[in-house]
């Protein structure tokens, strides 16, 4: 789900983002880094922003423990932790409310994923997985309906999640989907509804792509030799079309629309040398935005012609370029860069097309500049 990067020591020279102006005072020194600072366990991952765009939250230690970290983007408030004391936060995400973050723990390490929603103005925490011995996860949440978020639970068969409606605010919820069908994998629309279910053929590993309506619909199959390269994406607001990455009949993956009715597909973009390896859909629209490809190094691409000055902006940051979270409004994003000097968040504004430093992953080595990396 969420992926902790903050592991990886850099060892990259300090140019790209301050050539940008997205970082601040790195300085030119003759002494050497101290092993303190260049080991150090103090990272900073997973920086997300609230859905009004105002506060962002990131993963940080606090008091020796993995903790969620909180600021506000005015400067009114500072950062702090706001997990509540013996919380296990390994991952958490925004939900569409901007007043409350979903937490995703397990319990001591055993693995059984429970799903919380913490309320980051009055500190409650409100379990949404009940069930004993469950693993969870959250499949979907919707500016539609920001009280709301549709929950994966296996409950009932540990082999065959059902979905259920989860109220954030009261915990209440409901089950919308009783999976006697065996899916292994869904895709739910703007509207919380369960738009696509996945099945996986035991005897050849092929997947079948059912439209979920009364009586499931077969939609598509996907042969096993393409099922590397298969990635269902986002519903269009419409409810329409559904939005893919596929191999079928191509040497590499490419973005397609597939009807919702009639399962016809159509590619709306790909790249002859390399996998898509990764796409950017609009919140609101469940349209794709941009798209990522990886041949000598990774590229973005816009997909309409209105975005594409911000997406060639993005293209001039030194590094690698890695989409990390949406604020629910639409209204801004953040990336995740790692080249030429310490990895960092930043924080992107759809329009005008403000770039801005957000967080470093690694504080203590922010403030040095390092040696080129060597292909």
């Amino acid at each position: 789900m969420l992926l902790n990067r903050g592991g990886i020591i850099p060892v990259l020279l300090a140019t790209g983002l301050v050539a940008c102006g997205l970082d601040s005072d790195v300085q030119a020194q003759d002494e050497l880094i101290p092993r303190a600072a260049l080991f150090s366990d103090n990272t900073r991952y997973d920086a997300a922003l609230s859905a009004d765009g105002m506060r962002y939250a990131w993963s940080a230690e606090h008091q020796g423990v993995p903790a969620i970290w909180m600021a506000s983007l005015d400067g009114n408030r500072g950062a702090r932790p706001v997990t509540p004391a013996g919380a296990s936060v390994p991952q958490f995400i925004w939900s569409a409310n901007p007043d409350v973050i979903l937490i995703i723990g397990d319990n001591s390490g055993d693995e059984r994923w429970r799903v919380s929603a913490l309320n980051v103005v009055s500190g409650g925490l409100v379990d949404l997985t009940p069930g004993e011995g469950e693993w969870a996860s959250v499949l979907a949440t919707s500016v539609q309906d920001r009280d709301h978020v549709v929950i994966s639970s296996n409950e009932r068969d540990p082999a065959h999640p059902d979905l259920f409606k989860v109220n954030i605010l009261t915990g209440e919820r409901s089950r919308i989907l009783l999976n006697e069908a065996g899916n292994a994998n869904f895709l739910v629309g703007a509207d919380l509804v369960p738009r696509i279910g996945v099945r996986v053929y035991p005897d050849t590993g092929d997947f079948r792509l059912d439209a979920l309506e009364a009586e499931p619909r077969a939609l598509a199959e996907i042969a096993y030799e393409d099922t590397r390269g298969f990635e269902l994406l986002s519903v269009s607001a419409e409810a329409d079309e559904i939005y893919l990455l596929d191999t079928t009949g191509r040497n590499t993956s490419a973005l397609v629309a597939m009807n919702l009715e009639t399962g016809a597909s159509r590619a709306l973009t790909s790249n002859d040398r390399a996998d898509i390896v990764e796409v950017i859909t609009d919140p609101h629209t469940g349209h794709p935005l941009a798209f990522a490809h990886d041949y000598a190094g990774k590229v973005w691409e816009a997909v309409e012609a209105s975005d594409e000055a911000l997406f060639e902006r993005l293209g001039e940051l030194d590094g690698r370029v890695d989409f990390e979270a949406w604020s629910a409004d639409g209204e801004a994003f953040t990336l995740y860069v790692t080249g030429s000097a310490p990895s960092a968040y930043i924080r992107v504004v759809r329009a005008p097309g403000e770039i801005s430093h957000l967080i470093d992953i690694y504080p203590d080595l922010a403030g040095y500049e390092f040696t080129a990396k060597q292909a």
